[in-house]
């Protein structure tokens, strides 16, 4: 999640440093919008394989440890 976090902001970062506008120190970026989360998760891949899902589950219906 604060990776998430990170690279949403820093996308928005980017787009003020691309604008030019960073050099002026009155400038700020703009406000995150859930916008920003969907691109940034749109871009990622699965940080867990659905064959590693498929096992733990098959683990979990075996055990029932919770």
């Amino acid at each position: 999640m604060r990776d998430i976090c990170q690279s949403a902001h820093l996308r928005v970062i980017g787009e003020l440093f691309d604008s030019g506008k960073a050099s002026d120190k009155d400038a700020k970026p703009r406000p995150l919008s859930i916008d920003d989360f969907k691109g940034i998760l749109a871009d990622r891949k699965p940080s867990v394989s659905p064959r590693v899902i498929s096992t733990y589950n098959e683990w979990s219906e075996a055990f029932k440890a919770l």
